[in-house]
């Protein structure tokens, strides 16, 4: 027997002890607070991909006191397991909860589809303040790969891996018919404070995006981070001497700051919903300041004694960056093909003149598209040179912080040949 048939045995004795049927089972979990339960949500949600199960721990969360009553955390992982399992209703349920809180005025995920906005604060110290209060936390959630909400490859392939007679089909039937009472989640009046953080915002996005509005992703780093709104952008490389943009290095400062307090994961789910919406401008422009702000936090491992938990981007922003410059590839194909059609020329009259609206700004033609998709490729084996160092850096000076470091993938190599096999199709 495998390790993971052993411990799904152990989880599923102990989750048959929510409902009280085995007094043994339940006596595991007697006094548990609530990152154990929260850990057995998880569990319900993305390995038994059972909606029911969650709603017996959300009940037994109810019932064991304040010590276990739900946090911020559980909310977290049920937005997050509703998005997976495609569950509207618990998704729908999780964010009407923190919306209603007092302590969420101010908090992006109140943000839902336009004209809707975020309520307007009257200092521009209360702004900054609402910054800090989202990006507090900004390391609580682990690098994990971006699955979109409508795929059911996630579900097809976690479902074969369940143990029983089941197959992947009835599981998957089992999944949208089994019953979740949104009435387990009401709060009582005790329970702890549920300041949403970043960590709840990352899944917002990621929700926003699987349910079909990433228009929502778009508006909400907008306003994070308005130093994007400028027409002409942010200079993340040099310093202008026009007396007309003296404000770029100042806008360029600032931004990197508050990029550097969203942290990694924010910038995966952003990246992941401004692509699939087509915002390939606006993503190129967010992949240069993810960028330019994880610079700034490796560089404290070299000149900071004491780093205050740098990060860097993982492994799935390379992926959907390789992605967004196919896409623009696509876009200037076609966009080409079309103009030489009408005017009655060849179909392959100018590609990489062709500029495509909605395309990156240093890659409007496909030429363009295919060299920073290339450079993209190349990067990422800098950056894993540049991490892999500063992690023997932190350990050298006795620290006991560390960062994933971006290591190639199946998905990595599959977007970098789709890529190379778009432009091969070009030039045939």
């Amino acid at each position: 027997r495998d390790a993971r048939a052993y411990f799904d045995e152990v989880l599923d004795q102990v989750l048959d002890g929510l409902t009280g049927t085995n007094s043994k089972n339940r006596l595991q979990i007697e006094g548990a607070d609530a990152d154990v339960f929260n850990t057995l949500l998880r569990y319900s949600l993305r390995r038994k991909l059972s909606p029911a199960n969650a709603e017996k721990v959300i009940l037994a969360m109810n019932g064991d006191g304040e010590k276990s009553a739900p946090n911020i955390g559980t909310f977290n992982e049920l937005l997050r397991g509703g998005t997976l399992l495609r569950r509207d209703d618990m998704c729908s349920k999780v964010l009407e909860i923190l919306r209603s809180r007092p302590e969420n005025t101010a908090h992006p995920i109140i943000y839902d589809k336009p004209p809707v906005e975020l309520p307007r604060k009257d200092s521009a110290a209360k702004t900054e303040t609402k910054i800090e209060a989202v990006t507090s936390g900004v390391h609580e959630e682990k690098s994990g790969e971006v699955k979109s909400k409508t795929d059911v490859g996630f579900l097809s392939r976690r479902a074969s891996t369940l143990p029983g007679e089941e197959g992947a089909s009835d599981i998957l039937q089992a999944i949208f018919e089994q019953g979740f009472d949104p009435s387990s989640l009401t709060l009582s009046t005790d329970n702890p404070s549920l300041g949403a953080n970043i960590r709840t915002l990352v899944n917002y996005l990621k929700y926003t995006t699987a349910s079909g509005h990433p228009q929502v992703v778009a508006d909400l780093v907008l306003i994070l981070i308005p130093e994007l709104k400028s027409a002409d952008g942010i200079d993340l490389h040099r310093q202008s001497t026009d007396p007309e943009s003296m404000d770029r290095p100042f806008r360029r400062d600032i931004a990197v700051q508050r990029a550097l307090g969203l942290g990694p994961q924010f910038f995966v789910a952003t990246l992941n919903g401004l692509v699939k919406g087509g915002r390939l401008d606006l993503a190129e422009q967010v992949w240069r300041l993810a960028k330019a702000a994880e610079r700034a936090s490796l560089s404290s491992t070299e000149t900071d004694s004491s780093p205050t938990k740098p990060w860097a981007l993982p492994i799935a922003a390379y992926t959907i960056m390789l992605q967004c410059y196919t896409q623009a590839m696509e876009r200037a194909r076609r966009k080409a093909s079309t103009a030489a059609n009408e005017d009655g020329q060849t179909r392959h009259s100018a590609p990489q003149q062709a500029e495509c609206k909605g395309t990156a700004r240093s890659a409007s033609n496909f030429d363009d598209s295919r060299e920073m998709g290339m450079y993209v490729f190349r990067v990422r084996a800098k950056a894993e040179r540049v991490c892999a160092a500063a992690n023997r850096r932190l350990r050298a000076s006795g620290h006991s912080i560390s960062f994933e470091v971006p290591l190639p993938d199946e998905r990595f190599f599959n977007a970098a040949l789709q890529l190379v096999g778009t432009s091969r199709n070009e030039k045939r």
